[in-house]
């Protein structure tokens, strides 16, 4: 990592970093770009975090700060509350993929004002419409948000599956329409969120995830929720155009920020191979009339689109990347101008330095001519 890079982390990590006895040496660690961090609980307790590791350092970090209390039982297991109620326990020696994906949404969820519980079947009316409860079901530890939609929780990107969409709620359209019966579609299904998120609303979702990865953990979330998954035909592929797409991923999270329109991991891209099916194919293969909302997040796939594939659709929310010359976000607000739709440009990551003329959210609705 360069200076200015490790600058930046330390900038991150040093409002939590007093909860630990070696601030100043771990400081230092980061700053030099050593390949291990060290860090020492006010219990003498020494953890080590590989460089790669630092995101999970930050939100162990966090967490402590946030908590109302917390203790290391044996076998160097963290047991917090943020509520002097409700426990939840971390391996910090071995730590798994729940184990990182708890940290991450104790932390984020605690920012952005959510209270968790450790006990399942949460009850409408009788929580916030900001509880998230996390528990084991049959050896399994699951998630259930505000609305009672249930996750894996080692099948998820907790920032993205669970703050975004049910705590920050992103992907609210009108908050007083009816999608009884409505079709979305849904470009970049990712987890799975976004599909149960509209059929919880009651529409009917067909849903499409390119990459393997993503599209494994959706399915087995859908079946955490029968009732929900009968609405949702998930499919793995890729939407943009047909053929064979070559997708660059990142080689440590393949599974996040992948795209076939642009290559931001340079020459240490993975690059993996999905057939891919334009928006025309689609409304051919599977008989679609009229979409009353397409959903996209494909990191530049949304470029694809055109008057006459917008004529087939009412409303588009759009989380756009906009970063070549060709491909900008004033030539898609255009398009979607002279096809008749009015647009919404939004933010939804506090920490984001990024412009809106690169990246956002878009929400547009197709104008109805009054009599």
């Amino acid at each position: 990592m360069g200076i200015i890079n490790n600058i930046g982390l330390i900038y991150y990590i040093l409002p939590y970093s007093h909860i630990i006895e070696n601030r100043f040496n771990l400081i230092l660690s980061i700053f030099f770009g050593r390949k291990s961090f060290r860090i020492r609980l006010t219990d003498n307790r020494d953890f080590q975090f590989e460089n790669d590791q630092y995101t999970t350092m930050l939100h162990l970090l966090g967490i402590l700060t946030f908590a109302t209390n917390y203790k290391i039982i044996e076998n160097d297991i963290l047991e917090v509350s943020f509520d002097f109620k409700n426990q939840f326990k971390i391996n910090l020696r071995n730590i798994s993929k729940e184990d990182e994906n708890l940290l991450e949404l104790l932390f984020l969820g605690s920012k952005f004002g959510v209270n968790f519980i450790n006990t399942k079947n949460l009850i409408k009316n009788e929580n916030r419409g900001k509880t998230v409860a996390i528990y084991q079901e049959n050896g399994k530890s699951i998630v259930e948000t505000p609305n009672n939609v249930k996750f894996f929780l080692d099948s998820i990107h907790p920032g993205n599956t669970i703050i975004e969409t049910f705590i920050q709620r992103i992907h609210d359209i009108r908050v007083d329409d009816d999608w009884s019966g409505k079709l979305v579609i849904d470009v970049g299904a990712e987890c799975g969120d976004t599909a149960l998120y509209y059929a919880k609303l009651g529409a009917k979702v067909i849903a499409f995830e390119a990459i393997k990865e993503n599209y494994d953990a959706a399915l087995q979330n859908l079946s955490l929720n029968e009732e929900l998954s009968n609405k949702i035909s998930l499919i793995n592929n890729a939407i943009g155009k047909d053929g064979t797409l070559k997708f660059f991923q990142s080689k440590v999270t393949p599974d996040i920020g992948s795209s076939f329109v642009y290559n931001k991991r340079g020459d240490d891209a993975k690059i993996v191979f999905v057939e891919g099916y334009s928006l025309e194919t689609v409304i051919k293969k599977f008989s679609v009339e009229h979409i009353d909302l397409l959903k996209m997040d494909c990191k530049g796939c949304e470029f694809s689109l055109n008057k006459d594939i917008l004529e087939k659709i009412s409303e588009i929310k759009i989380e756009y990347v906009a970063n070549s010359q060709d491909r900008r976000v004033e030539n898609l607000l255009n398009l979607l101008k002279e096809s008749g739709f009015t647009s919404d440009i939004y933010r939804v990551d506090p920490s984001s330095r990024l412009s809106n003329k690169s990246t956002g959210h878009i929400y547009s609705r197709k104008n109805i001519e009054k009599n």
